[in-house]
């Protein structure tokens, strides 16, 4: 688990650990094990902390949880097609 962008968005929000350890209940050692070591957070703090920063589905899949939600992308054809078609129905 890298937990580098959830640091990046805690201090955006100026949230700190001890700030998440009054939320969840947690001490600060156990925030600091998690996210030195990698190792997943339990699903109530995991819960708490992406009501705190309003997070998306895909941001806690990828933020929290280490899921990579690598959506496709569109290739040019695929655009070229929806717009031409789109102008068609106008």
């Amino acid at each position: 688990m890298d937990y580098t962008n959830l640091l990046i968005r805690m201090a955006k929000r100026k949230i700190t650990r001890a700030h998440l350890c009054k939320l969840t209940g947690y001490s600060k050692a156990s925030f600091s094990r998690w996210i030195t070591k990698g190792e997943r957070m339990p699903g109530e703090v995991i819960y708490q902390i992406s009501q705190q920063l309003d997070m998306s589905p895909d941001e806690i899949c990828e933020e929290l949880l280490g899921i990579n939600l690598d959506k496709p992308k569109p290739t040019v054809d695929r655009l070229a097609l929806a717009i031409a078609s789109a102008i068609r129905e106008i």
